[in-house]
């Protein structure tokens, strides 16, 4: 009896450690996205962010936006209140970016903001987002 109950829990064990290993494996295949840049411009310089992340599966585009207000959680809203920046790519499903942005020119003062999502670009489905601010100053 000791034995068939001393084999049940290394069972009950393993199927938890498996279980454990497949959440795991799933969290690593999600998208994501990071950007980087700076906090406060002087009018009149030129600077850039830098993006990077992981693309899953059907995630195949990021969108780059800069923004007069906070960005939106998901891309369909934001795509109807900011403008395209020039900054967006293709992406391949499964595969890490990185990249600088092409420079950004210092020319309104105050706060602005970037909005970068990784979408699907047929669905607009948004997989993951992150933004910054800047404040543009004399």
């Amino acid at each position: 009896m000791m034995r068939k109950l001393r084999s049940i829990k290394v069972a009950v064990l393993a199927a938890s450690l498996v279980c454990v290993l497949a959440v795991s494996a799933d969290a690593a295949k999600r998208s994501s996205v990071t950007v980087k840049g700076p906090s406060s411009v002087k009018i009149g310089k030129t600077f850039s962010f830098h993006i990077s992340g992981f693309a899953a599966s059907p995630a195949n585009y990021v969108s780059v936006r800069e923004a007069p207000t906070s960005c939106a959680s998901t891309y369909a809203p934001e795509s109807s209140k900011s403008g395209p920046t020039g900054q967006s790519k293709n992406l391949t499903p499964g595969k890490s970016f990185s990249y600088k942005t092409a420079g950004f020119k210092a020319a309104h003062k105050g706060k602005h903001f970037l909005c970068v999502y990784v979408i699907n670009f047929s669905t607009i489905k948004t997989y993951a987002h992150a933004s910054t601010a800047w404040t543009d100053h004399t």
